[in-house]
């Protein structure tokens, strides 16, 4: 009788390729580390509807960067360099965040492999700390260092009917690739589909419908990501990053580990909530 060779992937190397990720084809193992090195898994990246260009569908978030931390943005910001990465997302609200940014990506030499995104509000002129519509943008370009930016997003809806012509003509002029806007609030979303309808826009950032969907509040978009989170935060925490991600395949390892049973109910219930006709959840 013939010996049949184990040319299965494990559960365990098969989770390790990324708890979340949008898998279309499963190979065989590959031969041990001295006959072959496996080579770099692909970064997941997602489409711009208006371009089709294609972005990380993870990037690095800046909400109040600190002088203090002058040299570990740097490192990081190095690091997801080296890796692929490329999406920065900031605001002009975020304390030093594009001032420390910019410093870092001159000094790096990398401003052109990144994908800047950052964003401003409108209203009557703030002061010189806090400046709104053109000058917070002319800020913005002088703080990160950079002639434009590839995304600039109306922050909040703040403003939006008098950014978004200037917004336009920025595009048009090159100082900006994309133009958006965001809110991080559940109370906006019917004013956010009336600026859909009646602006051209490239891109559009609603999170807390999502975190709603794990039973979060928005307080958690403060807090480093796994930083002093709890075994049930953790598993929350991916599923909201498999809300985010929309991957084709999801492949959930010991979801219910770390969760009291109203925890499991919340999470089993977003899991259902993301089920559809063109995706699939294997739960181990």
């Amino acid at each position: 009788m013939t010996k049949r060779g184990n040319s299965n992937v494990s559960r365990r190397e098969f989770i390790e390729t990324g708890v979340v990720a949008s898998i279309t084809t499963l190979f065989p193992r590959p031969p041990p580390a001295a006959e072959r090195a496996e080579p770099p898994l692909p970064l997941i990246t997602k489409a711009i509807p208006s371009s089709g260009e294609r972005i990380p569908a993870i990037g690095v978030g800046t909400d109040s960067f600190r002088d203090r931390v002058r040299e570990q943005i740097r490192a990081e910001l190095k690091r997801m360099s080296e890796i692929g990465g490329t999406v920065i997302d900031t605001a002009a609200a975020y304390g030093d965040s594009e001032a420390l940014i910019g410093e870092a990506l001159e000094s790096l030499g990398t401003r052109e492999k990144m994908f800047i995104a950052t964003k401003l509000v409108g209203g009557a002129s703030g002061s010189s700390s806090s400046p709104t519509g053109t000058a917070s943008f002319e800020r913005s370009l002088e703080r990160l260092k950079t002639p434009r930016v590839d995304l600039l997003q109306v922050h909040n809806l703040n403003g939006v009917a008098a950014l978004i012509p200037p917004m336009q003509e920025w595009k048009k002029a090159g100082k900006i690739r994309y133009a958006g806007v965001t809110t991080s609030r559940v109370s906006q979303h019917a004013e956010i589909m009336d600026v859909m309808r009646n602006y051209p826009l490239d891109f559009i950032q609603v999170l807390e419908e999502k975190l709603k969907m794990i039973g979060w509040d928005d307080s958690f978009l403060n807090r480093a990501v796994n930083e002093g989170f709890s075994g049930g935060e953790k598993k929350r925490n991916e599923i909201l990053q498999m809300a985010v991600l929309e991957p084709v395949l999801a492949v959930l390892d010991e979801t219910d580990s770390g969760l009291d049973i109203d925890a499991l109910k919340t999470v089993a219930e977003a899991v259902n909530k993301l089920r559809r006709p063109d995706n699939a959840t294997v739960v181990v």
